[in-house]
């Protein structure tokens, strides 16, 4: 899935960002919620892959700029598909499906980054919470947003 463009104002950037799930058929715990009448989903330690293609970051005087590639390790997801009928203007009762309590949560001490580009991407520790910060928020923001 394609991710938006991140820029804060100062000059720093990812861009042309890439985000792939891996999928997992264990770890799946399926339960219902006959309160909501709903079926909650869970599905704990999920993998992904984060790509962008363009960064910059600047700290003080130096300025690092190339591509990323981050491995996230554990990425837990939990919703519950929430089962409705509604009535179409016409009259007619059809089902109706939404997602409710939708959480995602991206271990932020499970990435590993690799940074690629020019001689100050050495000093990567200096620009880790750039990118963990903002790549996880990031991340748990899109699939909490596509869920819902």
């Amino acid at each position: 899935m394609t991710l938006p463009d991140l820029e804060d104002g100062k000059g720093n950037y990812l861009r042309d960002n890439i985000f792939t799930l891996e999928e997992r058929t264990e770890k799946v715990v399926f339960s219902t919620d006959s309160e909501n009448n709903a079926v909650h989903l869970k599905c704990a330690k999920l993998s992904a892959m984060f790509r962008s293609e363009h960064f910059r970051y600047k700290e003080t005087i130096f300025v690092a700029k190339g591509h990323a590639e981050v491995d996230i390790n554990t990425i837990d997801v939990e919703f519950s598909l929430k089962f409705n009928v509604t009535t179409l203007p016409d009259g007619r009762s059809i089902p109706y499906i939404s997602a409710i309590d939708v959480k995602t949560e991206v271990d932020r001490f499970d990435i590993n980054i690799k940074l690629f580009g020019n001689i100050w991407t050495d000093l990567a520790s200096a620009f880790e919470v750039f990118f963990v910060g903002t790549v996880a928020g990031l991340i748990e923001d899109t699939i909490t947003l596509t869920l819902d």
